[in-house]
This record gives C-alpha cells, structure tokens and sequence, in this order.
C-alpha cells in the first residue's frame, strides 16, 4: 500500500511538472492611460490570453516598449503580478508603469496634434514573462492599432 502511495504522488508530481504549452495572445484591448505627467505615464491594457494548460500561470514580469504615433515612450514596469486561469480564453488587465525617455516632453505637442485628428496610433513591443514554480515561458506582444481618441480612456488629459 505504502509502495503504491509512494508512486501516485511522484507520478502527480512529475505530471505536474510537464512543461508549459505556449500562451497565446490573442488580443489587445482596452488601452486606457490612467495617469500622465513629465515623470510618469501608467497605461491599463487589457490582454486577451489563450491559457492551454492544466494549470493556472502568474505573469510576474514585462519587458514592453511603448510607442505613441511611432515615437518610444520609454521602458515598462507591470506594477502587479497577475494570473491566467488554466484552460481559459480571456481578457487579463495588466498595469503598466511607464519610465518615460527623456524625449517625453517634447512628445506632449504631438499627442495634442492626435488628439485634434481623434486618431493616435499606439504600439506594443516586447514580451511578458510568466509560469509556474518550476517553468517560465515568454509571451511576445508585438501589436500596433490605430485608436480613435473617442474611445481611448485618457481621463480628461486633452
């Protein structure tokens, strides 16, 4: 008895220790910017995730270059961990904390000129970092879109 207890929990452990399918991103969405100033820009995006595996992924880590009508904005920070339910397809919000280069301020100009055209074109590039205790995986996000300004959050900034 005690022999076969022995190998149902190395047999759990081992199965659980599979590396990880690859994360799908299958959307950006819900771009909103929360927060703007000459020494910060936090920016919510909404990330629409395919999770094929049998257990749920934390996504601790982001490594994105943000852009704004072709201009870098600068290096990102997530501001908090999240986690992608196991076999589910859907929209995680993930906070971005922006470290704006130091071509920021002059960017300000040119976000007016968009915000009179009501179009702004918004890029992401980079990957996001998650997995389990044992295995990590990268999540490529290249996406780039046209918003309609009406539609982006940008809480009363322009």
């Amino acid at each position: 008895m005690r022999t076969l207890l022995v190998l149902c929990i190395a047999l759990l452990a081992f199965s659980a220790c599979a590396p990880l399918e690859d994360i799908e991103l299958k959307a950006v969405e819900n771009i909103q910017v929360v927060e703007m100033s000459d020494s910060k820009l936090v920016l919510d995006v909404g990330l629409r995730l395919k999770n094929p595996n049998s257990i749920a992924v934390r996504v601790k880590n982001a490594d994105l270059l943000i852009s704004l009508n072709g201009t870098q904005m600068g290096s990102t920070q997530l501001d908090k961990a999240f986690r992608i339910p196991s076999k589910s397809e859907e929209t995680q919000q993930m906070r971005l904390v922006v470290n704006p280069n130091k071509n920021f301020g002059t960017m300000l100009p040119g976000l007016l000129m968009s915000a009179l055209s009501q179009k702004i074109t918004v890029g992401i590039d980079g990957y996001i970092k998650g997995g389990t205790m044992f295995y990590s995986k990268k999540i490529d996000v290249h996406h780039k879109e046209k918003v309609d300004m009406q539609k982006l959050n940008l809480n009363g900034l322009f």
